[in-house]
């Protein structure tokens, strides 16, 4: 997938860097940020994102169910004694 490990590596020490050394340094002497606005409007997103996504991958899963239930009531319903249990049978 890439060509060197270097850009992650590269993100890694600059993320420790900043998170070790330069954040505290810049708020050694500073107050606390308030973020509690800016948080919640974040968490909502979040719920909004995650639900979307259970919704969406809920519906497929159950259209991957129902295809293959349906295809073999219609077989049945034409009369034929094929169906879709006799494809995996052992015999």
């Amino acid at each position: 997938m890439m060509r060197s490990p270097l850009p992650v590596i590269g993100v890694i020490v600059v993320y420790l860097l900043f998170v070790l050394k330069l954040g505290p340094a810049f708020m050694k002497h500073r107050p606390p940020f308030k973020l509690d606005r800016i948080i919640q409007v974040y968490n909502l997103i979040q719920v909004y994102l995650c639900s979307i996504l259970v919704y969406r991958v809920s519906f497929y899963f159950y259209v991957q169910e129902i295809v293959p239930t349906l295809n073999e009531f219609v077989v049945l319903q034409r009369g034929t004694k094929w169906n879709v249990a006799q494809c995996f049978s052992i015999i």
